[in-house]
């Protein structure tokens, strides 16, 4: 039986694709998107939560023809 060495949790923000549009409208007032974006990577040309990547089976984010 496999043991589980470590437990990251961490908080819904829901959609994230929403959670950066909302932050992107904004990025002229303040830097929560520049928050966002450092906090995030782009994938496939979508911003994709740390947690989300993490978290997903391996090779779902990889386009067919680099699997």
């Amino acid at each position: 039986m496999n043991k589980v060495d470590c437990v990251i949790v961490g908080h819904n923000t829901g959609s994230f694709q929403d959670f950066i549009a909302g932050r992107k409208f904004m990025s002229q007032w303040n830097g929560a998107y520049r928050d966002a974006q450092i906090n995030s990577l782009l994938l496939n040309g979508r911003r994709i939560s740390y947690m989300d990547f993490s978290t997903r089976p391996g090779n779902k984010w990889i386009p067919p023809r680099h699997r």
